[in-house]
């Protein structure tokens, strides 16, 4: 078992809010990373994302222990 199994989506997504707050809020300089003017609906995405695979994940794993 590896130690990110199941946590690299929701990695991906706080570095993603961090980088975006770190831009817009802080004033901060962030190479290769450029938020669009709707950052705060990107924040709102890339949770839902989060949430979502959390949520598709906790079904499939229902479904494989009703089928044993």
């Amino acid at each position: 078992m590896n130690l990110f199994d199941g946590k690299k989506t929701h990695i991906t997504v706080v570095l993603f809010i961090l980088c975006t707050f770190a831009e817009n809020l802080l004033g901060f300089d962030i190479p290769g990373f450029t938020p669009s003017d709707d950052w705060l609906q990107q924040v709102f995405v890339a949770i839902g994302a989060s949430t979502g695979r959390d949520a598709l994940q906790k079904l499939i794993n229902a479904f494989r222990q009703k089928g044993t």
